[in-house]
């Protein structure tokens, strides 16, 4: 991974932001993770390049962190409010009328018992006057495992979930999410929890 002086990552595992202009929006984060949405450059991957114009719907959302050496086996740290990148529109709804992006909230709880680790989120979605909501519960038994929900990796509602290193005492639920607002239109962005 690297990331230039405002934060925002230019490179990760082989996909690389360039050119001039570039564009990252909604960068957060500190020395445990960072997030961010490229909506400006060249997205150079192993299976060619894409071009960014900054004005349409087109965006590349992102979340690094650090990994936790072990689960704990016990505890429910409260979690903060999430801090997003604003979902961008993927398809769906009436052709031409949806907003290119909009904006978004949620929530997660956090739980560890034993060998199991649960994870929840709750995401809501706005964009265009219509909104939608997409829940996530699963579970995790190691620190480098994520948990599917939903239709995350098809066309449908859901969402992608882990728990990584907040730094002494803290932890941070990842989450990707997908949400179908009420008018059929497509939305897809990133969340993070800081869990204490």
């Amino acid at each position: 991974m690297v990331q230039d002086a405002t934060g925002a990552v230019t490179k990760l595992a082989g996909v690389t932001l360039t050119g001039s202009p570039t564009a990252t929006h909604e960068i957060s984060g500190d020395a445990n993770y960072a997030q961010g949405r490229w909506v400006q450059g060249t997205v150079t991957s192993a299976s060619g390049g894409t071009t960014l114009t900054g004005t349409s719907n087109d965006a590349y959302h992102y979340v690094v962190f650090n990994q936790l050496a072990a689960l704990p086996t016990t505890g429910a740290p409260s979690c903060a409010a999430g801090r997003m990148t604003a979902p961008t529109y993927t398809g769906g709804g009436t052709p031409g009328s949806a907003a290119n992006s909009g904006t978004a909230s949620a929530t997660a709880t956090l739980s560890f018992s034993g060998t199991i680790t649960t994870i929840v989120v709750t995401v809501t979605a706005q964009a265009g006057g219509s909104s939608g909501t997409v829940n996530g519960n699963t579970s995790i038994s190691s620190p480098t495992q994520s948990g599917i929900t939903g239709s995350y990796l098809g066309n449908g509602p859901g969402t992608q979930l882990a728990v990584g290193d907040g730094g002494t005492g803290k932890y941070i639920v990842a989450s990707g999410y997908k949400v179908t607002l009420a008018n059929g239109a497509n939305y897809q962005g990133v969340a993070t929890f800081l869990c204490q």
